[in-house]
C-alpha cells in the first residue's frame, strides 16, 4: 500500500515538471519572433523621438505691453497629451538687456484648452527686468525632463518682443511705483578722534535689490573724513509682492571737538503709477564731538617713554655728532677762554673809542628825543673836553640856547656836522702820505 502511494506521488510530480518546461519554451519562441521577425517593434532611441512629440514648450507673457526697467512676468510652460509626472530641470535663462529673475522653483501644473483639446501644462514663473527700450528675443530654452538615462530635453521656442522707452524726465532715476528711504545713525555724541557709521537703506517695490544704483557722490564737510563703507543688497518676494533693499554704511571720523551736522541726503525717482518725478529726503543730523579725556598717569608715562625712545633713535646720528663737538670743546676751553678775554677787551676799547662814540652820538641825535639827544651830545662834548661851544665852531649854529638855558638843537646840522667829522676822519685815515718829505 505504502508503495503504490510513493509511485502515485512521483509520477504527479513528473507531470508538473513536463507542464512548466512546455510553456517555458513557448514563451521563448514567442520573443524570438518579435525580435527577428515583427515589422512593430521599437528601438530606444525611436522610442526617445516617440516621446519627444508628445511634449511642446514655449514662452508666454504675463504683459503684452513690456516698458524699460519695469518688472514684468514671463511663463515658461511646457505642454503634453499626457499627464506630467517628472522631474522638471530648466538651464539658466540669459540674453543680452534682458535680466531674468527667479523667484520660485516651483512649477504650477493646469489642465488648460488648447485648440478645443484639453492638455496637461507645467508653467515657471520668472520676471524680466529690459535694461533698455528695443525689439529683443525670448532665448530658446532646453527643459529637461526626467533623470538618468530617461531624460528629456525639449527646447523652447524663441519670441521676439517689444520693449516701449520710458519718458525723458524718467532717465538716470529709479523707476518704480512705490520708493522708501530711511536711515540710522550709530552714536551722535562721541570724543574727538571717534567715528560714527550712518547706515541708508533704500527700499524698492519691484526691483531687486541688485539693480538698485549706488549711493550718489556725497559732499565733502570740513574737519571731517568720510569714506563709504559695506553695501548689501537684499529681494523679498511674497506672492505677486517683491521689494529690493540695498543697505549703505557711510562712516565719518571727527578729528576735532564741535558740533557737525551731516547733510541732508536727497534722492529723486520715477513713480510710475502717477507718471512723474518725485524727490524722497532724509533729514541732516547732528553729531556732537567732546574733547577726549586725558589719559592715566601710567598710561601717559609710557606713551611719554615711548616717545623720548622713537626720538632718541631717529637722532642717534646727531646725538653722536653732538657728543663728540662737547668732547671737543672741552678740551678747548682754555684756548677759547683766552680767545674770549682778548676779544672782550677789544670790543670795551672800540666801545669807549671817538668813532664809536661819535657814531652813538649821530644815532641818538637822530632818532632820539629832545631830552634824549641833548643829554647824548653833552655827553659827546664832555667826552671830548669842550664846554663852550665856541670851541667848536662847526657845531655852533647847530646848537641855540634858550632864556631858560636849555639847549635847542637843529638836528639836521648836528648830523651833518658828525657825519662829515667820521668822513674826514676815515679819509685821513687812508690818505697816501709822501715818502720823502725832504
Amino acid at each position: 500500500m505504502s508503495t503504490l502511494f510513493r509511485n502515485t506521488r512521483l509520477i504527479s510530480h513528473l507531470g508538473t515538471a513536463i507542464a512548466f518546461s512546455m510553456v517555458l519554451m513557448a514563451s521563448l519562441n514567442a520573443k524570438a519572433s518579435i525580435t527577428t521577425d515583427d515589422p512593430l517593434s521599437v528601438t530606444p532611441s525611436q522610442q526617445l523621438s516617440t516621446v519627444n512629440t508628445q511634449y511642446h514648450a514655449r514662452w508666454a507673457l504675463g504683459n503684452e505691453t513690456l516698458t524699460e526697467r519695469q518688472r514684468h512676468t514671463v511663463f515658461l510652460e511646457l505642454l503634453s497629451d499626457t499627464a506630467i509626472t517628472d522631474v522638471i530641470n530648466v538651464d539658466d535663462v540669459s540674453a543680452k538687456d534682458l535680466f531674468f529673475e527667479q523667484t520660485t522653483t516651483f512649477w504650477q501644473y493646469t489642465r488648460p484648452i488648447e485648440n478645443g483639446k484639453r492638455v496637461e501644462q507645467a508653467a515657471l514663473k520668472l520676471e524680466l527686468f529690459p535694461a533698455k527700450p528695443g525689439e529683443f528675443t525670448l532665448p530658446s530654452i532646453n527643459i529637461t525632463l526626467g533623470r538618468g538615462d530617461n531624460k528629456i530635453y525639449i527646447p523652447t521656442q524663441p519670441l521676439k518682443i517689444t520693449v516701449n522707452a520710458l519718458p525723458e524726465a524718467a532717465k538716470g532715476k529709479i523707476a518704480s511705483p512705490k520708493v522708501t528711504a530711511n536711515q540710522t545713525v550709530s552714536d551722535v555724541e562721541i570724543t574727538e578722534g571717534g567715528a560714527v557709521t550712518r547706515s541708508i537703506f533704500l527700499n524698492v517695490t519691484d526691483l531687486p535689490g541688485q539693480f538698485i544704483s549706488e549711493l550718489p557722490f556725497l559732499n565733502q564737510i570740513e574737519g571731517v573724513e568720510i569714506r563709504t563703507g559695506n553695501s548689501q543688497t537684499t529681494t523679498q518676494s511674497f506672492r505677486a509682492d517683491m521689494t529690493g533693499t540695498r543697505s549703505t554704511d557711510i562712516h565719518y571720523r571727527f578729528v576735532n571737538k564741535g558740533q557737525y551736522t551731516l547733510p541732508e541726503l536727497s534722492f529723486q525717482w520715477w513713480n510710475t503709477t502717477k507718471n512723474k518725478v518725485e524727490e524722497i529726503s532724509l533729514p541732516a543730523i547732528k553729531v556732537m564731538v567732546n574733547s577726549a579725556p586725558p589719559l592715566p598717569l601710567d598710561q601717559r608715562i609710557d606713551l611719554w617713554t615711548s616717545n623720548v625712545k622713537q626720538w632718541l633713535v631717529g637722532q642717534r646720528k646727531n646725538l653722536i655728532l653732538g657728543l663728540l663737538l662737547l668732547i671737543g670743546l672741552w678740551r678747548l676751553r682754555f684756548k677759547f677762554s683766552c680767545l674770549w678775554k682778548a676779544f672782550n677787551v677789544q670790543i670795551q676799547t672800540a666801545i669807549h673809542s671817538s668813532s664809536v662814540k661819535r657814531l652813538i652820538t649821530l644815532f641818538w641825535v637822530a632818532i632820539g628825543t629832545k631830552k634824549r639827544s641833548r643829554r647824548a651830545l653833552y655827553q659827546w662834548l664832555s667826552h671830548r673836553g669842550i664846554y663852550d661851544l665856541n670851541h667848536y665852531p662847526t657845531l655852533k649854529n647847530g646848537v641855540h640856547t634858550n632864556k631858560q638855558g636849555h639847549w635847542r638843537l637843529k638836528r639836521s646840522m648836528v648830523v651833518w656836522v658828525l657825519t662829515n667829522e667820521i668822513r674826514q676822519e676815515w679819509r685821513a685815515k687812508y690818505r697816501l702820505k709822501p715818502i720823502n718829505s725832504a
